[in-house]
């Protein structure tokens, strides 16, 4: 489909645009667990999932699930979905966040843990070896590290259930990120200027109120029998047969995003005690060869990545049944100074691939800024609906 065509299926959507990040999800029991600012909030999920009946909508993908954000939705609504993703951290949120709970039983073990922490022998050993880390080094003064890994042992030794243990790390990655001297700034650090004192108290808070959203969650959704399930996975290599969804909703990773790799050191230290996400299944990653993070020029990064989400696109045809719909949530690139269309584009590699382009949403714009002071051109954010014919 050319570029004229293309223009004619752009539709206003600006009033949705806040939707468009995590904002609309801080206040939602369940949805606002783990702050995380690339992901879409449920009322843009809403929007999208009251467009098509639950009639002729029986199983939902979401290849890009990062937190679980359209799984969680569609789980409220009785419709089955299942989220793919290539970060082991998003998975193990994802997960932890449509579990189904018991309140009673964690109020319980959120005690005991509590005071199995407090008597935990730590070995000063234990805390010089965490703090060799130099991104746990900027974020714990050593008596705070001892809090931390004294919380993680007592995790282990209480939680025998994996799923409990997993909530409760959910709970003390989120504490030990607002407990720390760090800041996240776009995809850097900076340090706080008040830094809160306990990590302990912090743990017990954000365990409570994930408690609290847990009785309140699951109490409204108790008759709910929608199947849902998160894999560890690659979008370009989906495991699932041919036309197994009715619709699929997603997100990318857009285009020379490095936050979404670089500034969850902490979480994942206290989740799956490493501080660096493998990236070998993210997009835009292949044109490294065996190379290293830099040696690529941008325009090979660019290319690469256009390559894979085109890989991903032929999996998701693939995957869905005909008539079935497709929602991609994209925005464009500023690299630089310029600005590089990643809406369009997607829109013309999914016609390539097969798909019929019916409405390109517009739900953000902003400028492409040189060197922070010179704008050069706008670039936009946008919902490319898709169906396979």
């Amino acid at each position: 489909m050319d570029a004229e065509k293309l223009k004619k299926r752009v539709v206003d959507a600006y009033h949705l645009g806040r939707f468009a990040g995590w904002e609309g999800n801080k206040n939602l029991a369940v949805y606002r667990w783990f702050p995380y600012k690339e992901a879409f909030s449920k009322q843009l999920m809403d929007e999208i999932l009251s467009a098509h009946s639950t009639k002729n909508v029986e199983r939902v993908l979401d290849p890009f699930c990062g937190t679980g954000t359209t799984i969680l939705a569609c789980l409220e609504r009785g419709i089955s979905a299942v989220g793919v993703e290539a970060s082991r951290m998003m998975v193990a949120v994802a997960k932890t966040k449509t579990t189904r709970y018991n309140a009673f039983e964690l109020r319980n073990k959120l005690a005991l843990l509590v005071k199995e922490a407090k008597k935990m022998d730590v070995d000063e050993e234990e805390v010089r070896e965490a703090l060799n880390n130099p991104l746990l080094a900027r974020a714990f003064s050593p008596r705070k590290m001892k809090e931390l890994l004294a919380l993680k042992k007592a995790i282990n030794n209480v939680c025998e259930d994996g799923n409990e243990a997993r909530f409760f790390r959910l709970a003390l990655a989120t504490a030990a990120y607002e407990a720390s001297a760090l800041l996240r700034d776009g995809a850097v650090f900076k340090q706080r200027k008040r830094v809160k004192p306990a990590l302990l108290e912090e743990f017990e808070r954000q365990a409570s109120r994930m408690i609290q959203d847990v009785a309140s969650f699951w109490q409204k959704h108790a008759k709910t029998h929608a199947e849902t399930g998160v894999v560890h996975g690659d979008a370009r290599n989906l495991p699932f047969h041919n036309e197994s969804f009715d619709l699929l909703i997603t997100s990318p990773p857009y285009l020379k995003k490095e936050e979404y790799v670089k500034v969850y050191g902490i979480e994942r230290f206290c989740m799956l005690n490493e501080t660096m996400e493998n990236a070998s299944r993210f997009l835009g990653t292949s044109y490294r060869k065996g190379g290293k993070e830099g040696d690529e020029s941008v325009e090979e990064m660019v290319e690469s990545y256009f390559n894979d989400l085109g890989k991903f696109l032929v999996e998701a045809f693939r995957c869905l049944r005909g008539g079935g719909s497709a929602y991609i949530i994209i925005g464009d690139a500023c690299i630089d100074g310029k600005a590089y269309d990643c809406c369009f584009r997607t829109a013309e590699i999914a016609s390539k691939t097969g798909f019929e382009v019916k409405r390109i949403y517009m739900l953000n714009e902003r400028w492409c800024v040189r060197q922070r002071v010179f704008k050069t051109s706008k670039v936009y954010e946008a919902a490319v609906w898709i169906r396979k014919p």
